[in-house]
């Protein structure tokens, strides 16, 4: 697996490294040593599915002060996801 940041500090996109051969791909989802890396300050608890019925529905992920925050990830296995990020604190610099 690899973690690529993203313009917002925080958020990675993580690429998945398939093991290819004869058979088809094998890849790894989550692995707790790869996920325990400084940038997430957390570990990762629950994975969570969601499937929606219909194109174009919105899902929320909430945002959590301190201890209770979380570590967060997004798969798409079909279609296309769009994301997008709000940043509340008031000492987060502008991007």
């Amino acid at each position: 697996m690899d973690f690529d940041p993203l313009p917002i500090p925080g958020a990675y996109l993580i690429r998945l490294s398939p093991y290819i051969d004869e058979r088809g791909a094998f890849s790894r989802l989550y692995c707790a040593n790869e996920y325990r890396i400084p940038y997430l300050n957390k570990p990762l608890l629950q994975i969570n599915h969601s499937i929606n019925k219909e194109k174009g529905t919105i899902r929320g992920m909430h945002f959590q002060y301190p201890p209770q925050s979380e570590v967060k990830a997004i798969r798409c296995l079909r279609g296309r996801c769009t994301t997008s990020w709000s940043i509340c604190a008031k000492a987060h610099p502008p991007f």
